[in-house]
């Protein structure tokens, strides 16, 4: 188990890192505002939210963060409407990816294309995708029970849906998760809270970052966002693979990597 004292300690120099203007105090209070009003709406989220946030999900996996995010309008116009996606063809895909400033992985397309169709199959089967959720536990998205057998459903059905991927697709409806992206598991092996960072490691870098948040009374969202920011080029972008910027971390008493660059 995460020591209270230390996580919490461990967890605010890291949010003063990525956040140096904001109060912690007052920020944890905010999102956990938010979380609740992200949890109130689960009901009310139909197929085609879960999609849209599905195909964002595939995108953001191994590429950089802000280019997604900055293409993300174009992405969700032309590959949004899972119903209309389902019937396209491979002559949609050298389609989409000829389109001025859309993302060209013909990969990532035809992974989208496969995951529309499982959606009809779904909504045929359940009425809707929400409903296969809690198909598997009538109490998600809080209620962390069976989420295991979720997981492994959601990795057998849908293409780019791995370990990493999947829980970050249930992070983003307010599914206690964490996405133990690259960035994620680099800090935490750094900080010495797991015994290495490559996939062999998912399972134990979620525990301990769920452990953390429990012990600081944070939402699990915002625990990876600050995870995250201490080294993606949307934060701080300091926990870089190589040459990583230490002296300007708040995690540098705590940190086990050994050498710094001040």
């Amino acid at each position: 188990m995460v020591d209270k004292k230390l996580a919490l300690e461990m967890v605010t120099a890291a949010f003063r890192t990525v956040e140096q203007d904001l109060d912690f105090k007052t920020e944890k209070e905010s999102r956990w505002r938010e979380y609740k009003k992200l949890v109130a709406r689960f009901p009310d989220w139909e197929s085609g939210d879960f999609f849209k946030e599905l195909v964002l999900v595939m995108f953001y996996s191994g590429m950089r963060a802000d280019t997604v995010s900055s293409k993300s309008g174009i992405i969700l116009k032309y590959l949004g409407d899972y119903k209309e996606v389902a019937s396209f063809a491979e002559k949609d895909v050298l389609r989409i990816c000829s389109i001025k400033d859309m993302i060209k992985n013909e990969i990532k397309v035809r992974g989208c294309i496969h995951n529309a169709k499982v959606f009809m199959k779904l909504d045929k089967e359940f009425g809707s995708f929400g409903n296969y959720l809690l198909s598997f536990n009538k109490g998600y998205p809080t209620d962390p029970a069976r989420i295991p057998e979720l997981l492994e459903d959601l990795q057998s059905r849908f293409k780019f849906l791995g370990p990493r991927t999947s829980r970050h697709f249930l992070m983003v409806f307010g599914f206690p998760m964490v996405k133990p992206d690259r960035m994620v598991m680099r800090v935490l092996f750094r900080l010495g809270l797991i015994p290495g960072e490559t996939g062999d490691h998912i399972e134990e870098a979620v525990k301990v970052s769920l452990e953390a948040a429990a012990a600081v009374d944070i939402p699990a969202k915002f625990m990876d966002f600050i995870l995250v920011g201490i080294g993606q080029s949307e934060g701080a972008e300091l926990c870089k693979k190589e040459k990583p910027i230490c002296g300007r971390c708040g995690l540098r008493p705590y940190c086990k990597y050994p050498t710094y660059r001040m």
